[in-house]
């Protein structure tokens, strides 16, 4: 089973751009702490790179930017690749299936402190009342949002 989940801050602005096809696809990477302190007593953490597709792409670039804290539930996809010195080269990222907001949400560039989320089948954030939990939602490979 491939299977990834993990929860951290976004270390830039996620990079979205498309393919010749029109496809979204964005690229970011998520520091995520690690669960144990190193010899230095200090916390250590993974930053690891991420890419999520479609409709998902475009809302993870709309409303997260650096710093942003999410959750994502993925898969591990690994390449090898050959670089300009000859030398055999391998990588590895997370592709997202779901991104979860874990801040509140608002668009880039929006200066007011509403709180914003995509209702089901909306293509325009509406306005969300301030809620007690830390967790606004889920946006799904579908490119669904759904309330926790």
């Amino acid at each position: 089973m491939n299977n990834v989940n993990l929860i951290g801050r976004f270390t830039a602005d996620p990079d979205l751009k498309y393919t010749k096809a029109g496809k979204a696809v964005v690229s970011f990477t998520l520091a995520v702490d690690r669960p144990f302190a190193g010899k230095d007593g200090k916390k250590n953490a993974d930053f690891v790179p991420c890419q999520a597709w479609g409709s998902v792409a475009e809302n993870v670039a709309k409303f997260l930017h650096k710093g942003s804290r999410a959750a994502v539930t993925g898969y591990i996809k690994t390449d090898s690749y050959t670089d300009k010195d000859g030398v055999r080269r391998r990588s590895m990222q997370v592709v997202c299936n779901n991104v979860q907001f874990l801040d509140p949400v608002k668009e880039k560039g929006d200066q007011s402190k509403k709180e914003e989320t995509l209702d089901k089948g909306a293509s325009e954030p509406t306005e969300k009342q301030p809620d007690t939990h830390e967790e606004i939602g889920t946006l799904s490979a579908d490119g669904l949002f759904m309330d926790i």
